[in-house]
């Protein structure tokens, strides 16, 4: 996680999903919230319920109020995805599969932002014409 103090709070957005090319099923969900920031979350391909996953995750997300402060921001962020997460897991336990899901968020309340992801859903900076890399893929390796 990068916590940043932004000099100006100017964002230029979009969003939308698309299936790909290999997939027969979007397992895409994203969230945009000017008030308090932006989420995509990609379910994960070959593992069950990636749809519901991302879903999930981002249902979580949508749920949280209009913060007092970036750290309440953050808290709320962090105690939503986490509940989200408990969710996944016993879901899987019951199914006898892992539900998973990627997930890029970037925070934001005033002048403050955070980025927060979890898997290889990557969040870049775009200014000046130039785009930067703001975060770190993580990769669990099955034997």
């Amino acid at each position: 996680m990068r916590m940043h103090d932004a000099l100006s709070s100017r964002f230029d957005t979009g969003a939308g999903t698309h299936v790909g090319k290999v997939r027969a099923r979007n397992e895409d969900s994203y969230l945009a919230r000017p008030d308090a920031g932006w989420a995509v979350a990609d379910g994960i391909g070959g593992l069950d319920a990636g749809d519901f996953a991302s879903a999930t995750v981002v249902a979580a997300l949508e749920g949280i109020e209009a913060p007092r402060s970036a750290a309440e921001l953050l808290a709320w962020c962090e105690s939503r995805v986490v509940a989200a997460n408990s969710t996944l897991h016993e879901l899987g336990r019951r199914r006898g599969s892992l539900v998973g899901t990627t997930l890029a968020v970037l925070l934001v309340h005033e002048r403050h932002f955070a980025c927060v992801w979890s898997g290889d859903s990557r969040i870049y900076l775009v200014r000046n014409g130039r785009i930067s890399l703001q975060s770190r893929d993580h990769t669990e390796l099955r034997s």
